[in-house]
């Protein structure tokens, strides 16, 4: 008998530790931040809004801007930060996707997110 109950709780304990529990993975996807070259002030980022706002001279070549973006950690983005990427466009749209693949889009506008100052 003690044979058998011994049998039963090793190949219970062998069950339980063999068994993978399904991982988890992260559902964040936000920018943390983005600046660019020459930026006036700080960034501001709305999630909600799905909305980020800075402010760059005049004399800034909105068709060459290079971001650089920290997101989520295990999310990425596109396009990738350190990438150029034109906003003369009328809206440019950045996509940062969580580790289980839920995605947020952030619109950028010339005319309302890229302000300039000078």
């Amino acid at each position: 008998m003690k044979l058998n109950t011994l049998l039963i709780v090793l190949f219970l304990l062998n069950f339980n530790t063999s068994c993978k529990k399904e991982d988890i993975k992260s559902d964040e996807k936000e920018i943390l931040s983005f600046s660019v070259e020459k930026q006036v002030g700080e960034t501001i980022i709305d999630s909600e809004k799905n909305t980020v706002f800075i402010e760059v001279p005049d004399s800034m070549d909105l068709s060459k801007i290079i971001p650089v973006i920290t997101v989520s950690e295990k999310a990425t983005i596109s396009p990738a930060s350190g990438i150029t990427a034109d906003f003369s466009k009328d809206s440019v749209i950045y996509t940062v996707t969580a580790e289980n693949y839920g995605v947020h889009k952030f619109r950028f506008s010339n005319n309302y997110y890229f302000r300039n100052r000078f």
